[in-house]
């Protein structure tokens, strides 16, 4: 996953959107190729991960149960830095 801004400074996730099925688990490799520090936290199961500039890290999620969970940025939540954990057959 990339942890980054697009031209106007806008940050972002890419993919914003990841499907799996419930109970499934997913090892993220995280990547930050910004000059900022940017987060990865999945307040539902309690992930809170800082990635420094230029850095990487990884990070485990398990998806939800049913619907979806969502994940934020913490230091960029407010400018729309966000993605979802989705459960495939739901609409997210």
């Amino acid at each position: 996953m990339t942890i980054g801004r697009v031209s106007l400074g806008v940050p972002y996730f890419a993919p914003t959107v990841l499907t799996g099925t419930a109970g499934e688990t997913l090892r993220l490799h995280l990547t930050n190729t910004t000059p900022a520090r940017h987060n990865f936290s999945v307040p539902s199961e309690g992930i809170d991960v800082d990635v420094s500039p230029g850095a990487s890290a990884d990070v485990v999620v398990v998806f939800p149960a049913r619907g979806l969970a969502v994940y934020i940025c913490k230091y960029h939540a407010e400018e729309g830095q966000a993605g979802e954990l989705c459960v495939g057959g739901t609409s997210c």
